[in-house]
């Protein structure tokens, strides 16, 4: 569910630190969870800066992420996604100017002043405004400003200012960048196998130390994603010698119907699903008051997700990240 990633929590925090916006970018395109084959997407990037950002480096994170699931979901999944940036000085501050483009979207002259405002949807369905009206709360609480363009042409185009700091940045990202979505899930499907640390390890040692036969369920919307840590897993068992029997599912609905039907010993669910109403902590809920001895794994790289399972009452077994 994108919409969950657009919670914000406290944002008075102002602490600055000095930050690389390339290498900052490169991890949070790398970490992203929602690409997946169904988006199809293309990067451009244009970097005139040669200076270090000075902000709060979570704020940031949550400025970027924010504008990412805009772009997205605003361009149906499909197009280009451009980020430049260029330095200036305005009223003797120095900052640095950062645009995010997108193509396959349009916002009428008479919406680009409402965009930030909290009450204002533009009648998105499921909408609530948080995220703009967050974006420009946070680039504001630094000094800085955004804007909105939009040409039936180009696309549209966000454009704020954030301070620099007189410390060269690094150019080592810079080249890494992706050209697409399909290198992400590459490269995430690459660093997965190779980590001896990912999701399917933590839980494969779980297992093994407390089951010799056992079903598991994985709920995961990202088909690449599902068939890698099916295969993964599976492989991983068998040197143990341990039977298995999985189910996937890669929606709430089909997940809770395998539940009722199988009643897996063990699930491993993401958080965020394509159905806008339902996500992972949804799930949970109701798996927690059909079972209480069900051990759930949530596997995400969501920023929020353990804080808001405490806020949400969801009881679950262990946290693990996906791979980084």
């Amino acid at each position: 569910m994108l919409n969950s990633f657009m919670y914000f929590g406290d944002i008075k925090n102002n602490s600055a630190d000095s930050i690389d916006f390339e290498t900052l970018l490169f991890q949070l395109l790398m970490d992203f969870t929602k690409f997946s084959s169904n988006i199809k997407l293309s990067f451009r990037f244009k970097f005139n800066h040669k200076s270090k950002i000075y902000f709060n480096k979570i704020q940031l994170k949550r400025v970027i992420i924010n504008l990412l699931i805009n772009a997205i979901e605003t361009m149906n999944n499909h197009g280009e996604i451009w980020i430049e940036t260029q330095e200036l000085s305005l009223k003797d501050q120095n900052f640095i100017q950062i645009t995010f483009g997108n193509s396959n979207s349009y916002i009428e002259d008479q919406y680009l002043d409402k965009l930030f405002e909290l009450s204002f949807t533009m009648g998105k369905e499921n909408g609530n405004s948080i995220g703009l009206y967050s974006v420009k709360s946070i680039i504001n609480s630094f000094g800085g400003n955004i804007k909105c363009l939009s040409s039936k042409n180009i696309g549209t185009e966000f454009i704020f200012t954030v301070p620099k700091i007189n410390q060269l940045k690094s150019n080592e990202f810079s080249y890494l960048l992706p050209k697409n979505s399909v290198n992400i899930i590459e490269y995430k499907n690459l660093k997965m196998i190779k980590n001896n640390n990912t999701t399917q390890s933590k839980i494969i040692k779980f297992i093994n130390l407390n089951f010799k036969r056992m079903s598991i369920l994985i709920l995961e919307d990202c088909e690449v994603y599902l068939k890698s840590i099916q295969s993964i897993m599976y492989k991983s068992m068998q040197i143990y010698k341990s039977d298995i029997y999985f189910y996937t599912a890669n929606n709430y609905h089909d997940a809770v119907k395998i539940c009722d039907k199988e009643n897996p010993q063990i699930i491993i669910t993401d958080i965020d699903l394509k159905d806008m109403l339902h996500d992972g902590f949804e799930f949970n809920k109701y798996i927690r008051k059909k079972n209480d001895d069900t051990y759930i794994f949530v596997h995400t790289n969501h920023i929020f997700s353990e804080e808001r399972s405490f806020e949400l009452g969801v009881i679950l077994f262990r946290y693990v990240e996906k791979f980084t």
